[in-house]
């Protein structure tokens, strides 16, 4: 969906544009693995950071203006990470690295934000947080969030709506239902194969 993966069959759409054909980039904010991505070293302040996310619809090489300054305020203060706006990311929590990392997304004003495994590494005081914080953001902002998690449970209790994919789609509708009615030996193998634990948070 993003344009990482080329399809080997069918279409993907954006907003009812082919992929192929989609120049709407800006609407789009994409969250990847920190650890993954990220060079904790790189000594960037956390406004810093945050500021790329307006170079995307202005250019690397224009000048962030008054108007720029603010949506990176106002994004810093809808994820509650303004007060550490000059503390440096590498000093930061792993949750509060994930904040600054939304706010870098939310500040290309985007409609849809796309989170892949975004608590990996956090504990589950900081997952409680996380979680509270995207629903407020898709309740205040109206804003379409897509997030890929390999944790069932969680997601099941979330989402809106789910999508579980084991070498094709398995299970595409409440998330309430996918636990219910046995979707996760599809998704895993064998009754006897499969231990589900909930660890209720």
């Amino acid at each position: 969906m993003v344009g990482l993966l080329k399809p080997t069959s069918g279409e993907i759409k954006l907003f009812g544009q082919n992929l192929n054909n989609f120049k709407d980039w800006h609407k789009l904010g994409y969250v990847s693995q920190k650890a993954v991505n990220f060079d904790f070293l790189f000594p960037a302040t956390v406004k810093e950071v945050v500021e790329m996310g307006r170079y995307g619809s202005k250019g690397l090489f224009k000048n962030l203006n008054k108007k720029d300054d603010g949506i990176v305020e106002r994004s810093l203060n809808q994820v509650e990470m303004w007060n550490f706006k000059d503390r440096l990311i590498g000093d930061l929590s792993g949750g509060q690295q994930q904040r600054v990392f939304i706010a870098r997304a939310l500040a290309a004003e985007p409609e849809v934000i796309f989170l892949d495994e975004p608590t990996v590494g956090v504990d589950a005081k900081t997952q409680e947080q996380f979680y509270a914080l995207l629903k407020k953001l898709n309740r205040e902002l109206n804003l379409t969030l897509v997030m890929i998690s390999h944790d069932i449970e969680i997601m099941t209790k979330e989402t809106t709506e789910l999508a579980c994919v084991n070498q094709s789609l398995i299970y595409h509708d409440d998330p309430a239902n996918c636990i219910r009615n046995n979707y996760i030996e599809q998704l895993y193998g064998e009754k006897n194969s499969v231990n589900v634990i909930a660890h209720k948070h």
